[in-house]
């Protein structure tokens, strides 16, 4: 397991573009014409000149050359890597691998608790206890999410226990040594639009989508599924707000088979859920072989186009697009290898972030009265410094 080390944020770009210098905008003749035909003089105009001239480092030459700081950085952030998938599924029964995480977790809840007047922690602290990180796989029946969770856990050694509804569903949760606890959702059925049109379905087409939505009618059939969908969408939402630590995920992954139907309208409105709820989200393309070049071009352009439309959150993050085949498989004599499976293990380890813990802690309410106010409040009632 390798460690490359990055900063914690992006640099801030200049105001000004690197062959305008101080005057953004303005090339060194404009400059120095500008200068001239307002009446200054011509040393005035060569100065002016000289200042947007770009010097050797690209910038003016007034401009101070940066110095490297001889102090450790310490606001940067090591990332995972992992070099094949023995070296990560090894990672992930390590019992210590999450242990720095929790404790920098534990620093986030401290300060909060201090600096934060009346805020409740109670989830960060059960977090804290549990020593367990939930990360939620959604996807359509047959989009392959079991035999990804399979890839990434590699359940020959796990604690897998079932959890069976009457009548309803049935969830499968593989719990690792390192405190990773993945949740195997049922598959769904994404249901049609009402009135389609040629955005909503994109990819391949169904045959007898007909029955679902034709001229504004629909079936029973296609009503179940509606119901069915959302009430999973609202099963969703209660988890991303649950106050039980066993239940609120820190990551969560949509799989989808590559080749199979894209309703556009239904997916963002999926994965704007959670996106948007500050989860780090991650749409696995699973069977990325069954596809030829051509197709597959065509499924990335589709999907690039997608996750753009679900946009960014405020933490500035997108929907990471992540191209896997969970086990290696032979197809028409050729043997395709397993891929991605390493890359998607690296990425949700990374995507753990101690300052998440702000997003676990409920604030106090905007009427809550602070405690400098009610002190003044019982100075005024009682008169004491009023008299003196």
């Amino acid at each position: 397991m390798a460690h490359s080390r990055g900063r914690a944020g992006k640099g801030v770009s200049g105001a000004g573009k690197a062959d305008g210098g101080g005057l953004p905008g303005l090339s060194s003749g404009r400059a120095e014409a500008r200068v001239k035909d307002e009446g200054q003089d011509e040393d005035a105009g060569l100065l002016v000149a000289a200042a947007a001239r770009p010097g050797k480092s690209g910038k003016g030459d007034g401009a101070a050359t940066k110095v490297p700081s001889s102090l450790p950085d310490v606001w940067s952030r090591k990332f995972v890597t992992f070099s094949t998938v023995a070296e990560g599924h090894k990672a992930l029964q390590d019992e210590q691998l999450l242990g720095p995480f929790f404790d920098r977790w534990g620093d986030t809840t401290r300060a909060l608790e201090v600096t934060c007047a009346g805020v409740n922690t109670d989830l960060c602290n059960d977090v804290i206890a549990s020593r367990k990180i939930t990360v939620l796989v959604y996807g359509e029946a047959g989009a392959g999410k079991s035999t990804l969770v399979k890839a990434l856990t590699h359940d020959s050694d796990i604690l897998a226990v079932s959890a069976t509804g009457p009548g309803t569903v049935v969830e499968t949760e593989v719990c690792l040594p390192c405190g990773l606890r993945v949740v195997d959702t049922p598959g769904f059925r994404v249901p049609l639009p009402l009135r389609s049109s040629p955005s909503a379905a994109i990819s391949v087409p169904v045959p007898g989508a007909a029955h679902a939505a034709e001229g504004g009618r629909f079936s029973l059939a296609w009503l179940r599924e509606v119901l069915a969908w959302r009430a999973m969408l609202r099963s969703l939402h209660a988890r991303l707000t649950s106050q039980d630590a066993r239940l609120r995920p820190f990551a969560l992954i949509y799989c989808h088979r590559a080749g199979a139907r894209i309703l556009r309208e239904r997916v963002v409105e999926l994965l704007r859920i959670p996106h948007m709820k500050l989860v780090p989200v991650f749409t696995v393309l699973t069977d990325v072989t069954n596809a030829d070049d051509e197709d597959l071009v065509r499924i990335r352009a589709e999907w690039a186009g997608l996750l753009h439309e679900v946009g960014t959150n405020a933490k500035g993050a997108q929907v990471h697009l992540v191209e896997v085949n969970s086990f290696a498989k032979t197809v028409r004599g050729h043997t395709h290898r397993q891929t991605g499976v390493k890359e998607l293990m690296a990425m949700l380890l990374n995507s753990l972030d101690p300052l998440d813990a702000l997003t676990f802690a409920r604030m106090p309410g905007i009427f809550t009265p602070s405690r400098k106010r009610k002190r003044t409040e019982d100075v005024v009632e009682n008169g004491s410094d009023i008299e003196n």
